[in-house]
């Protein structure tokens, strides 16, 4: 059980108020390393997920926009070779992510007051956000090529985390990180 102390919202008529406190429920589920609940690995292809789900135990009038659930998930192929000639290792990791939530009105964002606000216009969620990736890690160094939102446009263009603001489209993004020693 969480309480949040005060908050303040904007209406959709943009008037402030303040609230009283508000009771909830927020629960988080995570897979585990060892299989109970973090990570799974079979074999070469390991999965992570994290589910959250949230009871708001209040009236209808008092509550924050959230989704019941949400769930993040990564699914990768993972392997080591070695290099017998340089005794090197390459990691290689090829997978993807999904991000999921349940329908819910998502808060409404007004640029002139820089504040979001309460909307009930539109549901938004219900949409698998995917992102394809190719990892490379080399001594220090680690190289990626990740496709991002792959899904974009297959089911239309009603994707959006705020309302009127949608997420991005389908982008190929690449890189490097090198890790410097002090």
């Amino acid at each position: 059980m969480c309480h949040v102390e005060s908050y303040e919202k904007f209406i959709s008529s943009v008037e402030k108020e303040l609230r009283k406190p508000l009771p909830g429920i927020s629960a988080q589920y995570k897979m585990a390393p060892d299989g109970r609940i973090e990570r799974v690995a079979m074999a070469r292809i390991n999965s992570e997920q994290q589910i959250s789900a949230v009871l708001i135990l209040i009236f209808p009038e008092h509550e924050i926009p959230l989704p019941l659930i949400s769930v993040y998930n990564s699914t990768y192929f993972e392997h080591d070779f070695y290099f017998k000639l340089t005794r090197g290792h390459l990691l290689i990791q090829l997978g993807f992510d999904v991000y999921y939530n349940t329908p819910y009105n998502a808060m409404a964002y007004m640029p002139s007051t820089g504040q979001f606000y309460i909307q009930d216009q539109k549901e938004l969620g219900n949409y698998p956000y995917i992102v394809a990736f190719l990892n490379f890690k080399l001594k220090r160094t680690r190289f990626f090529f990740m496709f991002d939102h792959v899904n974009s446009g297959f089911t239309g263009n009603n994707y959006f985390s705020v309302l009127h603001y949608p997420l991005n489209q389908r982008t190929f993004k690449f890189g490097l990180s090198w890790t410097f020693y002090d």
